[in-house]
């Protein structure tokens, strides 16, 4: 029988900045708009890296530099590792 628990918590969205990075990603895209930037484009890719760290929880020890190169290595769009 499968864990009902288990199940929800695998439809469920990760919540917009909400990795272990989520608090300094989300600064930085406001200080950044509040500089004036659209930073529309920059904003989504730290999303997604974002979104990599909370599907990727035993990464949340790492140091940032393997956590980069998990994120590269995923390759989930063309440019992903440029990104």
């Amino acid at each position: 029988m499968r864990n009902p628990e288990k199940a929800l918590a695998e439809l469920r969205r990760p919540r917009p900045f909400g990795s272990v990075l989520g608090e300094v990603l989300a600064e930085h895209v406001a200080l950044m708009r509040n500089r004036g930037y659209k930073y529309t484009s920059q904003s989504a890719r730290l999303l997604r890296f974002d979104q990599f760290l909370q599907l990727n929880p035993a990464l949340q020890e790492q140091p940032i530099g393997a956590m980069l190169d998990h994120w590269a290595a995923a390759k989930s769009t063309r440019n992903h590792a440029a990104e």
